[in-house]
């Protein structure tokens, strides 16, 4: 039995996988439950986030964790990204998040983001105005353009999410950074680049007034972060003549501030003393950065991995820490 042996073990008591239904791995795991006689254990992939931040930094104090990537199956059977979570008492719980918004194709829209900013404008503008706007780009022929219009208006193959990977890259995509993905995180990590160059060239004063715009368009309801007027108010400052690189900052900032501002209002009300912040999207500097500074400036202290990769290779230690938690009480 060369599972045993590797993890020296006489007996397998539980195995722990992602709650994705269709993952190799959980297939695996499966397989592994049945044939070790074993419980099977699995964890959702934000809440494997937030439990691999509180194990690398070995603090298991009640806590707000923000939690940003691209992808992960959420417990409603769509598709999470922009989660703030609760952990307390041994348990994390989902109590906000960006927006929902619909991915036509599924992860066609991964690749091609042009189709993420598609189906954000397509709330906001009329059909006339969409095409026009989406033709300009030179990306889609009529044929696949019409298709992806149909998909959306009888909801047909369009995944929901909440990823804030899928909204920076569809101003990625608005602002002709990039159109294809070819590897992962492509299409954000051009748009950080793009938004640096802004914070690089221009002086503090243009950077606060970016800022400030950004802090008086934020939009929250019922712990929901409104993104679909995000992307609206960037195709409307692209209209007005605004440079990629103020545009592409104010993205940046306009997410940093929502969520920190989020996260610190449930910090405060349950009297937390941490605050962290993990996820892929966590990687990006002008957002982890500002969040930071939110977070710190308000007297909470800051989590985010020493050890440990914020993004999908943590997965599997913060899976079985929730599972230790859950079953051993920590």
């Amino acid at each position: 039995m060369e599972i045993l042996r590797i993890t020296n073990s006489n007996r397998i008591d539980a195995i722990v996988c992602d709650l994705h239904p269709s993952y190799n791995s959980t297939n695996l795991a499966k397989d592994l439950a049945e044939r070790f006689e074993a419980d099977l254990y699995p964890i959702q992939h934000h809440k494997a986030h937030g439990f691999s931040l509180l194990g690398d930094n070995d603090i298991f104090q009640n806590s707000i964790i923000i939690t940003l990537d691209g992808v992960g199956y959420g417990e409603d059977g769509n598709i999470w990204g922009g989660e703030i979570l609760r952990y307390s008492n041994n348990k994390m719980d989902r109590i906000g998040h960006l927006a929902e918004q619909y991915m036509p194709g599924g992860d066609l829209s991964t690749k091609y983001p042009l189709r993420m900013l598609l189906s954000i404008l397509y709330k906001k503008l009329s059909r006339e105005e969409l095409i026009e706007f989406i033709s300009g780009y030179n990306f889609f022929d009529e044929k696949t353009l019409n298709l992806i219009l149909f998909q959306l208006d009888k909801k047909i193959n369009v995944s929901k999410t909440t990823s804030c990977g899928r909204i920076l890259d569809s101003i990625s995509s608005m602002l002709n950074i990039c159109n294809i993905k070819t590897y992962d995180g492509e299409p954000a990590i051009r748009l950080e680049s793009i938004s640096e160059n802004f914070k690089k060239y221009h002086d503090y004063r243009e950077y606060n007034k970016c800022l400030e715009i950004a802090q008086d368009d934020i939009k929250i309801k019922n712990n929901i972060i409104n993104t679909t007027d995000l992307v609206y108010s960037a195709y409307n400052m692209l209209l007005e003549g605004y440079s990629r690189e103020f545009i592409a900052l104010y993205v940046h900032l306009y997410i940093a501030e929502g969520l920190s501002s989020l996260a610190l209002k449930f910090g405060k009300k349950e009297d937390f003393e941490y605050i962290g912040l993990t996820g892929g999207v966590s990687y990006n500097k002008i957002i982890s950065e500002r969040i930071r500074e939110n977070i710190e400036k308000e007297g909470f202290k800051f989590l985010y991995s020493n050890k440990l990769p914020n993004g999908d290779g943590g997965i599997s230690f913060g899976q079985g820490i929730g599972y230790i938690l859950d079953n051993e009480g920590g």
